[in-house]
């Protein structure tokens, strides 16, 4: 019966914890999971953050970008 419910209390727990996180494809091609809109407080704080990530991976002067949900 604990098993069951430790189990279950780590699915929950990974389930929470993916909901809060997107796919991030870079210009140059690179894919990595980071943090969702719902970590910002606004718009412009997402935009800044997103286009730093990808001029730390793919270098400054691109602006293309993808998310994933």
């Amino acid at each position: 019966m604990r098993k069951k419910i430790m189990l279950g209390a780590i699915l929950l727990t990974a389930a929470i914890g993916a909901s809060a996180s997107v796919g991030f494809i870079s210009s140059c091609g690179v894919q990595v999971c980071t943090v969702s809109e719902e970590y910002f407080e606004s718009a412009t704080d997402m935009e800044e953050y997103y286009l730093e990530l990808n001029d730390i991976l793919c270098g400054p002067g691109s602006s293309d970008y993808t998310i994933i949900p």
